[in-house]
């Protein structure tokens, strides 16, 4: 701890010196004051782009920056201890660890949620009121406040501050959840009607982390997020982080069709390794391949028998099962086991293969216990269940000849819709909803049709919108547009956990030359007169086919 300690003080040192140098040139030429709330957290991965960020929208105005507290009800429960409370207090005032790094950053002061008698009478009422009118774990979605949706953030959250798979709506753990999420709103609410607020920069837009900034929204108030490398910028129709693919096709004629060819050329070539077993390149991360150079045939994961085979790919059961908006199930356990009293109409065989996992602190992070926690669950109480190891090639599970894949959103639906599987998808709300190389249900009795189905379905499945769907992801909307030395940080022997050590603020320091920040404001500036929801390579300076050029091999 006290380790920690010094390292935050030191960097933290170098951090106000970097800025300071950065402000020499920022002459504030209008009284006018900005006021920017900004979450405080401990992502050490977005706290030097947040300040650049808050610093550019404050570029002629002087500007009042103000770090709040917004992961109660996420990761922590609301009601802290007197330890806690003692901690924060301490901290702030000192400035030790997170507190002397955001006041390097150009943080003003720290504002936590405090309920007043009147906030806490008008909670009590709203919870009332709300949780009299759940009658199931669908329900739960339904609640608004003010016509304000917020069942998603309430449902996910409970389930990551819980740590579980399962939401009891009769449980006092619910009920108190619930009343601390009605609590935080009511919070925010006066806060916004009592003192002005220009923009707010927060990361997550799901779990309890999106209640504040889904009511900024609906307030007018401008709103950002900023995760690994992405911007997005939240308004009432698209209050969901991660939509841009609703855009995919348009954006995608926008572009010339030199540049076009060029795009699905190289994206092709990116596939083609992808399939082969190489280190994904397009990714914020590299990570394992799900695909093997050498596939071990010496034992079979699928039976050797004429059955109808279909694959379940599970999702981390801990992320957010709304992140993309609401799905056809409320949660990935009324998902598997709605398949589950299917298969037993059907004489299909089933397969689970869980998601496999990053590296140790994202498997923490993620869940991993509790995926596999459920998946044995679910095979334990169905007979023609089978596991399938989650480290298992997905090219050794395609030659074995499986028929169909179901997922909620997962990159399988685009994976083994390239080698011409059918693939079902749990979700209209699910980034290949824009295509149609899956089967997408708008109901869930129309996935139920689908499913028993199943050998019936046609689907012609059209390679090129699989190429184009790939390169509108991951390339055109890729992590590095914003900083385009976002993902080279992992070149220097650096591993996707790095992105939260002082390492990556480091990295940033010396990569981030005046010229640099000059032209990331430029692609924010960019972004910003664009009005569009998400910051992507059309708002870079730099011209697309450069960027392709990135991907040559």
């Amino acid at each position: 701890m006290i380790k920690r300690a010094i390292d935050n003080f030191l960097i933290a040192k170098k951090l106000k010196v970097f800025f300071k140098e950065l402000d020499k040139n920022n002459i504030k030429s209008n009284n006018n004051s900005l006021n920017i709330l900004v979450e405080f957290n401990s992502f050490k991965s977005g706290h030097i782009y947040i300040a650049l960020i808050a610093r550019f929208l404050s570029k002629i105005n002087h500007f009042n920056m103000i770090g709040f507290l917004n992961y109660s009800t996420s990761i922590t429960s609301l009601n802290n201890s007197i330890f806690k409370k003692i901690k924060f207090i301490i901290g702030k005032f000192l400035k030790t660890n997170f507190f002397g790094i955001y006041k390097a950053i150009g943080v003003n002061k720290i504002i936590c949620p405090t309920f007043t008698t009147l906030i806490k009478k008008r909670a009590n009422e709203k919870f009332i009121e709300i949780y009299g009118a759940i009658s199931s774990n669908d329900s739960v979605y339904d609640i608004t406040i003010d016509n304000i949706k917020f069942g998603d953030l309430i449902y996910d959250g409970y389930l990551k501050e819980n740590y579980t798979y399962n939401l009891d709506i009769n449980s006092s753990k619910f009920k108190k959840y619930l009343h601390g999420v009605i609590s935080i709103y009511f919070y925010w609410k006066n806060y916004f009607e009592n003192n002005k607020v220009d923009y707010v920069i927060g990361v997550h837009g799901v779990y309890a982390y999106g209640i504040m900034l889904r009511l900024a929204v609906f307030k007018n108030i401008e709103v950002f997020t900023f995760l690994s490398g992405k911007i997005h910028r939240l308004n009432k129709k698209k209050f969901y982080q991660n939509r841009e693919f609703e855009d995919y096709k348009k954006n995608f004629t926008k572009i010339n069709n030199k540049t076009k060819e060029k795009a699905i050329n190289i994206t092709k070539k990116i596939l083609g390794k992808k399939f082969q077993g190489e280190e994904n390149t397009t990714f914020l991360w590299p990570m394992i391949s799900s695909y093997s150079k050498k596939i071990d045939n010496s034992k079979k994961v699928l039976n050797n028998n004429s059955k109808f085979k279909i694959l379940i790919a599970t999702h981390n059961v801990k992320d957010s099962i709304s992140c993309y908006g609401p799905t056809l199930f409320a949660d990935f356990s009324k998902w598997l086991e709605f398949l589950a009293n299917i298969s037993k109409k059907t004489d299909y065989e089933w397969y689970i293969k869980d998601h496999p996992f990053y590296g140790k602190s994202y498997d923490e992070g993620q869940g991993g216990d509790k995926t596999k926690e459920l998946t044995d669950y679910i095979v334990k109480n169905n007979e023609n269940f089978f596991i399938i190891p989650s480290k298992t090639p997905n090219n050794k599970i395609i030659n074995e000849k499986i028929d169909c894949v179901l997922t909620l959103y997962g990159s399988v639906a685009y994976e083994y819709a390239y080698f011409n599987i059918p693939v079902l998808t749990g979700s209209n709300n699910c980034p290949t909803i824009n295509y149609d190389f899956n089967i997408h249900s708008k109901t869930k009795s129309e996935y139920e049709q689908n499913l028993m189905n199943l050998k019936n379905l046609k689907l012609e499945i059209k390679q090129n919108e699989i190429t184009q769907y790939y390169f509108m992801r991951y390339i055109y909307n890729s992590f590095d547009h914003f900083f385009d030395g976002n993902s080279n940080f992992l070149k220097d022997n650096n591993i996707f956990d790095d992105y939260e050590t002082d390492k990556f603020y480091n990295y940033l320091m010396k990569n981030l030359n005046q010229k640099k920040i000059s032209e990331v404001e430029c692609i924010f500036d960019n972004f910003l007169r664009s009005n569009d929801y998400h910051l992507n390579s059309s708002h870079s300076n730099i011209n697309l086919d450069i960027i392709l050029n990135r991907y040559q091999f």
